[in-house]
């Protein structure tokens, strides 16, 4: 027999499966609805204090539709009164009731619901109307939900919480038996009262012994103590990755026959001797290759330090400088005039050089005025370090990881959707060289030594 307030009806012989489930959580216990035909329906009390119809009805393999006829608390899609749409994971309260929906995964797989939710203030009133419904919560064990109704405790007095003792009791020692890190975190943040300053600033609350006294000095030592290696352990990570990062030069070698490290070239205000863009070249006259228009000294567009893991040539070659050509006319290749030297031409006709240059020549910077001093700055975290672009095993990039990286930058991820190129390859944007690219991105396969064009 359902709980005073709420009450669950329908009938039929055929019951069609649906692949999410509805649960309220109540005073004495949870309800699932039973769904016929794909419909269900429950009569639930307002706050106002009248019965209401709801209606709910599967409107997708993955969705529910609940027809509500006043102002409700929920997570799901949609304005009330009105038509709300429900997912796994969703909640909504009603009356004094919260109503769950559930799916045979487990909830955890669910997207988060974000801090910001409407939830803080839904489950806060939860608690305060039904103290035993926010307690069912527990009885789903699912961390997150469960972790959500050990946030919403934190904004009950000293009073509130002392009055259901043994209820808050139980939900506080779930919390903290939970086998799932945030929701300790969370179980120990409700005790200590984090998270209270405006509550606190009301005088509402005025210490958080009384919820402490409810699980006992054991408990909650155990979670201070658990809390405080969590913390020791992050900062242990963090400092070994600053280490392993001050300690990771363009020199790494990962000793692998693929690069272990991708890197971003950004511009910095100091010569850091590892390179620049735009500006002239570190070569004398005599030595810049010249284009195939008129033989005239083409445009430097930029000289860089190459990481150790992407030098393709002899051990003494340890930067590169690419220049582009005019693109009027065609003519007969010049005669290289640096040892080193490498031509290129693209699809359309377009005149580059690349060469390839000692630490000495690197060493003698940029010659007058107009250069932007670059530093190499390894990026650990890329998923496609090592792997061909856009071939078996690369990961298409998401926007976060295509915000975080420079536009100039030594293997891993490009925005380039199409572009195959081995895993060393320099990727160079025009609106960092100052070169006419016609709008695309430049890959320098230094495998191939060809030059590569992608749309982003």
């Amino acid at each position: 027999m359902a709980a005073p307030g709420v009450s669950i009806s329908g009938a039929g012989c055929y019951v069609r499966a649906v692949p999410l489930r509805f649960v309220l959580l109540l005073a004495d216990g949870p309800r699932e609805l039973t769904f016929v035909d794909g419909a269900a329906q429950l009569l639930a009390t307002s706050y106002r204090g009248a019965l209401k119809r709801v209606n709910l009805r599967q409107v997708g393999e993955a969705e529910l539709q609940v027809n509500v006829g006043e102002s409700v608390y929920h997570d799901g899609e949609g304005e009330a009164p009105g038509r709300i749409r429900l997912r796994a994971g969703s909640m909504i309260l009603l009356g004094p009731a919260l109503g769950v929906v559930l799916s045979a995964a487990p909830l955890m797989a669910t997207p988060k619901r974000s801090k910001g939710s409407k939830w803080s203030k839904g489950l806060e009133r939860l608690a305060r109307a039904c103290p035993e419904a926010l307690l069912r919560v527990a009885a789903l064990a699912e961390p997150e939900l469960l972790g959500a109704a050990l946030a919403a405790t934190v904004h009950l007095t000293d009073a509130e919480v002392t009055q259901h003792a043994a209820l808050f009791a139980a939900l506080f020692e779930a919390g903290a038996r939970a086998n799932h890190a945030t929701t300790r975190r969370a179980a120990l943040a409700a005790l200590r009262g984090d998270n209270i300053d405006a509550a606190r600033m009301r005088g509402e609350i005025k210490t958080a012994a009384a919820r402490q006294a409810l699980v006992g000095a054991t408990v909650m030592n155990a979670l201070t103590q658990e809390d405080a290696q969590a913390a020791a352990k992050q900062r242990e990570q963090a400092d070994a990755a600053a280490a392993h990062a001050a300690a990771t030069s363009p020199e790494h070698d990962g000793a692998r026959a693929w690069p272990t490290v991708a890197w971003d070239v950004v511009a910095v205000a100091a010569d850091r001797g590892q390179g620049w863009f735009r500006g002239e070249s570190s070569l004398p006259a005599e030595r810049v290759p010249r284009a195939c228009a008129d033989g005239s000294p083409m445009t430097h567009l930029c000289t860089l330090l190459v990481p150790r893991e992407y030098r393709t040539r002899q051990p003494d070659l340890v930067a590169l400088a690419l220049f582009q050509g005019l693109k009027a006319g065609r003519g007969s290749r010049p005669r290289p005039v640096h040892p080193h030297e490498i031509r290129m031409e693209d699809h359309i006709g377009g005149d580059f050089a690349m060469v390839w240059l000692t630490a000495d020549e690197l060493a003698r910077g940029p010659a007058g005025k107009g250069a932007c001093c670059v530093e190499l700055c390894a990026r650990f975290k890329d998923p496609n370090v090592g792997k061909p672009t856009n071939g078996r095993g690369y990961k298409r990039p998401t926007p976060e990881q295509l915000a975080g990286r420079a536009r100039v930058h030594f293997g891993g991820t490009t925005e380039s959707h199409a572009t195959k190129v081995q895993p060393r390859y320099l990727h160079v944007d025009q609106r960092d060289v100052g070169g006419n690219f016609a709008g695309d991105d430049a890959h320098l396969d230094l495998e191939r030594m060809r030059i590569f064009w992608g749309e982003d």
